[in-house]
């Protein structure tokens, strides 16, 4: 039996880029906030946050802060993020401590 010649060329894999794994790491949230979209996005969502609060809210949702930003200001915040800006914020801002939403992490942040 003979074999049948190749009637198309071999899969070249996807032609879209993946991101790759050390995106969703706190090494790769502390490498974006060095840049000054991570900066920029940062101080967005700080001056957000701290307005709500001032301005009476008794609970602050990370995502919610983080979604207005996208949205207003066309800046790209990775979802895994959030958590760490929300810890970020609260660091920064004691007076956000009592009022932004956090959960229990199932992972500590490692570098």
């Amino acid at each position: 039996m003979t074999a049948q010649p190749d009637l198309f060329p071999p899969p070249s894999g996807p032609k879209s880029t993946i991101p790759a794994i050390e995106a969703n790491t706190y090494r790769a949230y502390l490498k974006w906030r060095e840049t000054l979209e991570g900066r920029r996005a940062f101080a967005l969502c700080a001056r957000a946050a701290l307005c709500e609060c001032r301005a009476g809210a008794k609970r602050i949702s990370a995502k919610g802060i983080c979604e207005q930003v996208r949205h207003t200001d066309n800046i790209k915040i990775n979802n895994t993020h959030v958590s760490w800006i929300a810890d970020s914020l609260i660091a920064s801002y004691p007076e956000l401590k009592d009022v932004i939403e956090t959960r229990a992490r199932r992972k500590a942040k490692t570098l």
